[in-house]
Formats: structure tokens, C-alpha cells, sequence
């Protein structure tokens, strides 16, 4: 395991993020079958994939992340979870989310909440 490895990637909630249809049609396409590009313009982990899946839809290791919550405090991730771990969305009830980067410039990456979605 590489340094870069256990580097976290720093969300903001300013930051520029890909359209993830642009990302996808226009400058990289997915090039791993357990990721798609959902009609809502986002990447899901596919059902039916492990629950613990730890490539992006390129093949590359997903790291730690950290963000900076509504709250100003930073709040680490080692894995998947929801933005607002204090305050639940209905899309943090269905989803779980993770980020990558391409670019510079980060990629929400989804998956569904329940377990029994994936393997």
C-alpha cells in the first residue's frame, strides 16, 4: 500500500465537482462493470457487487476522505457513510456515498444503503 493510499481526499462544500454524465460521455468512461451512470446524472455501485467494494469506476483504490460539514468541523471517513451523519436526509436512508478525484476536481460515488443490495 502506497502513501498516497492513506492520504484522505478533502471535501469541501464549495469545491468544483464533475457533472458525473459529462465526466463519463465526454472525458472518462467507466471502465469497471460494477459502476454505472444512474439517469439522475450520478455513479452507483451496481447491485449485486461486494458491499465493502473498493475500486472506483476507473480501477483506482478508493481512499479516506475527510469534509468540512455544515458546522465548519471536519469529519473523517475511512469508508463509505453519509454527508450529514447528524442529520439524516432521506437520500442519506437510501444512500451511502464515498468520493474519488480525476483532475483535480472531485466525484461523488453512491451506493445503496441496505446491505442486502450487495454481496
Amino acid at each position: 500500500m502506497s502513501y498516497q493510499d492513506h492520504v484522505p481526499i478533502y471535501i469541501e462544500h464549495s469545491d468544483i465537482q464533475w457533472d458525473a454524465k459529462e465526466l463519463v460521455e465526454n472525458h472518462y468512461p467507466i471502465e469497471n462493470n460494477c459502476w454505472e451512470l444512474q439517469e439522475g446524472n450520478f455513479l452507483l455501485l451496481k447491485t449485486g457487487s461486494p458491499k465493502d467494494y473498493n475500486l472506483d469506476p476507473w480501477n483506482r483504490k478508493l481512499r479516506p476522505w475527510q469534509f468540512l460539514d455544515l458546522d465548519n468541523h471536519v469529519v473523517d471517513c475511512k469508508g463509505w457513510g453519509t454527508m450529514n451523519p447528524n442529520r439524516k436526509s432521506i437520500g442519506d436512508m437510501l444512500y451511502e456515498i464515498r468520493y474519488t478525484t480525476i483532475e483535480g476536481k472531485c466525484i461523488p460515488l453512491w451506493k445503496h444503503e441496505s446491505s442486502l443490495c450487495y454481496i
